[in-house]
């Protein structure tokens, strides 16, 4: 908003609806996701260009649930019963859409991914409907919390995580939220 005005990007290049992420990464590039595509914002037409992600053997791609960009530059992708993926630095210097999936070994019988953050060693916490996994910049499973820790419950909520400026991350479920130093 600005001077008492707002500007609608729906009107002004973005094809869809239903916004579930909107990213502003590193290099200042703005990022908006929808259900099941990427967009990326380009000021100087001050339009939005669809990013044709490859998600691998998931036809369709799968829904959309949270992304969060690491200090190498790789943006990580939650989806609703399809796990993690992961669009690495190089791969989009490169123009190549391809994403890296997260092994499900990781994550068992967890397959979706509700939140993303990380935190001051760049490694990943994601919630998910089975607790919260903590994970190293390559994928790697370094711990997994659930009820059973503290926390306010296994599950977790969509769209319900943060970090705020003194590093400590936030995870919202279904019984409250859990804060992570």
């Amino acid at each position: 908003i600005k001077n008492n005005s707002y500007f609608s990007y729906l009107l002004n290049g973005l094809p869809e609806r239903s916004v579930t992420v909107l990213l502003e990464t590193k290099s200042g590039d703005i990022i908006a996701a929808s259900e099941r595509n990427f967009y990326k914002y380009i000021s100087s037409s001050n339009s939005f260009t669809l990013l044709n992600l490859n998600f691998g053997k998931e036809n369709p791609s799968p829904l959309i649930l949270s992304a969060s960009e690491n200090d190498n530059g790789d943006i990580w992708i939650g989806t609703k019963d399809q796990g993690l993926f992961i669009w690495r630095k190089q791969a989009q210097l490169t123009s190549d859409m391809s994403l890296e999936y997260v092994s499900a070994n990781i994550f068992g019988s967890i397959s979706t991914i509700y939140g993303i953050q990380f935190d001051t060693s760049g490694d990943a916490w994601c919630s998910t409907q089975s607790g919260i996994f903590k994970l190293n910049s390559r994928g790697d499973a370094l711990a997994r919390f659930t009820k059973y820790d503290g926390l306010q419950g296994s599950d977790f909520n969509f769209g319900s995580s943060f970090k705020d400026s003194n590093d400590q991350i936030y995870f919202g479920g279904s019984n409250g939220y859990n804060r992570f130093s």
